[in-house]
């Protein structure tokens, strides 16, 4: 059987500190390749759905369009009041960036 790592066109590479939002949706990017990004956010991606980013760090940012190729519950976090906040990560394949 054949791995995720091993379909990909291109190596991921993770890098810390950098957020992603679109006005709606807001999380952290948790790695990257030229065709696809993984992003970690508490809101569910619909599977098949174009969304448009912003990526950044407080001294450069860029826009990425991509359609989502998988999303999935990864976990649940507990808040200090006892709220339970649902963590999911998604894959993106980009279709379009637009860099400074």
């Amino acid at each position: 059987m054949m791995s995720i790592q091993e379909r990909r066109g291109h190596p991921r590479r993770t890098i810390q500190g950098v957020h992603v939002h679109n006005g709606v949706v807001s999380g952290k990017l948790l790695n990257f390749s030229p065709g696809g990004l993984a992003i970690e956010t508490t809101s569910s991606l619909r599977v098949g759905a174009l969304y448009t980013f912003r990526l950044g760090r407080p001294w450069m940012s860029f826009r990425v369009k991509g359609a989502v190729r998988w999303s999935r519950l990864a976990r649940t976090r507990s808040g200090p009041g006892g709220e339970v906040t649902p963590i999911f990560v998604a894959g993106i394949a980009i279709e379009s960036e637009d860099r400074p």
